[in-house]
């Protein structure tokens, strides 16, 4: 494997970047321009790639050298605020979650902000769709539905869910009807859940109109198809129409008074709701509290 270019040319070259001239960034470092350039030019035949369009004394980035400067940047930025966390004082334990969009929008973020605050943890919350790669990302855990793609990993069961139907109080009321079929409902104002081919597991209308009895309307997937839980979930606040969604991750906005259950029946979900983490013993005492600590919700 090639060796990695050097940490003196990266950082002149995101300078550089940064700045939009080599004398600036001489200024800032130094040096003179043309130890920058230098610096730039053995970057630029390390890689084997060109990072600047030169004109003149302006540069511009190619497309390698935007997403070199996105990684560099990105780099240099958390070294900075590692070290002045360092010289400031007492460096507080770092707990990387990484988890599904909705449970981050809708679960996830009010309890880890609680448990913030009762221990001495900082939390870098990412919100990512599965599967996830733990050692490259340098995840601590991964909270999210059907732990079957993290076999090799420590499970936690965080909660079991069901699927309820979903919409703003305002929508039922000009939709809806006493004995709750819906059969009032517009086809177009059905929201939908698709999660791809991966977790193909999410609750449908045909299956919750199987549940209930009801002849099913004359519709596959017409009306409003959403990829995330919170989307469909925000589209059903806004009015849009009626969704069929986790309860979990609508019951607060429920007992606020922004959506309505109108009617039943429920659909029990095929897996549970989990966090997955490393069972290498290093580190595990933080992992293992947080994954007792959102257990009790």
């Amino acid at each position: 494997m090639k060796n990695p270019p050097s940490l003196n040319g990266l950082r002149t070259f995101e300078t550089a970047a940064r700045t939009g001239s080599f004398v600036r960034a001489a200024k800032e470092l130094g040096v003179s321009s043309a130890a920058v350039s230098i610096q730039v030019k053995r970057l630029e035949d390390h890689l084997g790639k060109t990072l600047f369009h030169r004109h003149g004394n302006k540069l511009r980035l190619t497309e390698v050298g935007r997403v070199i400067y996105s990684s560099s940047s990105e780099a240099f930025n958390r070294i900075f605020r590692t070290t002045q966390q360092v010289m400031s004082g007492p460096v507080a334990p770092t707990l990387t979650v990484s988890a599904l969009p909705s449970i981050c929008d809708r679960w996830l973020l009010n309890r880890l902000v609680r448990f913030k605050a009762e221990t001495d943890y900082s939390i870098e919350l990412r919100a990512e769709e599965d599967p996830v790669d733990f050692q490259e990302n340098h995840i601590d855990m991964r909270v999210t539905y059907d732990s079957s793609l993290y076999r090799s990993m420590e499970k936690v069961t965080l909660y079991a869910d069901q699927s309820i139907v979903v919409c703003s109080p305002e929508f039922w009321e000009t939709w809806g009807d006493a004995e709750g079929t819906l059969h009032n409902v517009p086809q177009s104002a059905f929201i939908h859940s698709d999660w791809g081919t991966m977790l193909a597991t999410e609750a449908s209308w045909q299956a919750w109109f199987a549940r209930a009895g009801i002849a099913k309307p004359e519709f596959l997937h017409s009306g409003l198809i959403f990829n995330r839980t919170s989307d469909a979930i925000m589209a059903a606040e806004a009015g849009a129409g009626i969704a069929l969604v986790s309860e979990k991750l609508v019951r607060e906005t429920i007992n606020a008074g922004h959506l309505v259950c109108p009617t039943g029946p429920v659909l029990e979900m095929s897996f549970d709701y989990v966090a997955v983490y490393s069972k290498e013993p290093q580190s595990r005492r933080p992992i293992v509290r947080l994954a007792t600590f959102l257990q009790s919700f």
